[in-house]
């Protein structure tokens, strides 16, 4: 996902992250039609054959955009442009170009409500290895649906920690 939004300067990028059960499966990148530093849309054609993949798979939705020279914070235009209230929204600030900061937020409404994202490193070595001591997003994406059904016993809270390296496909586990 950095890589992505570090490719696509100096405009806005954009793309899908696929989660299941609270743990992210895949990063699909996308063009930004408007190729614009401050405004991005998926691109429609990706963006359909992307949510018919993740209907298939009854995976959950996020959807993340880099915003270039602001704070990661959804924008007036952001909340007003968050149309599924299902997905988690991630926005990447490049602001600082070497220390790109990552936050997640729920929209529903107009109401943003962050989810708490935290960078760690990690020792963990995932298939093909050289991911020692590279430092990881850690996202707690629990949603409330899934609390609902079951899934998380005993109040216990789960992470989901992912490699967002330059291919599409991503590495995760939950700890």
């Amino acid at each position: 996902m950095v890589e992505h939004t570090r490719t696509s300067l100096p405009n806005e990028a954009c793309g899908i992250l696929a989660r299941h059960r609270g743990k992210a499966v895949k990063i699909y990148p996308a063009s930004n039609r408007d190729a614009s530093p401050i405004h991005y849309q998926l691109e429609p054609s990706e963006q359909f054959q992307t949510f018919q993949e993740i209907e298939e798979k009854r995976w959950e939705l996020g959807i993340y955009h880099s915003h270039v020279k602001a704070k990661a914070y959804p924008s007036r235009e952001d909340i007003e442009s968050a149309y599924y209230p299902e997905a988690l929204y991630l926005i990447l600030s490049l602001r600082d170009r070497n220390h790109p900061v990552l936050r997640g937020f729920w929209i529903r409404d107009g109401v943003v409500k962050e989810e708490k994202i935290q960078k760690r490193r990690s020792n963990w070595k995932g298939k093909g290895g050289g991911l020692r001591g590279r430092a990881r997003w850690v996202c707690r994406a629990i949603q409330r649906r899934e609390a609902r059904r079951g899934l998380f016993f005993g109040g216990r809270e789960r992470y989901c920690v992912v490699d967002y390296s330059s291919s599409s496909r991503c590495k995760a586990r939950s700890s």
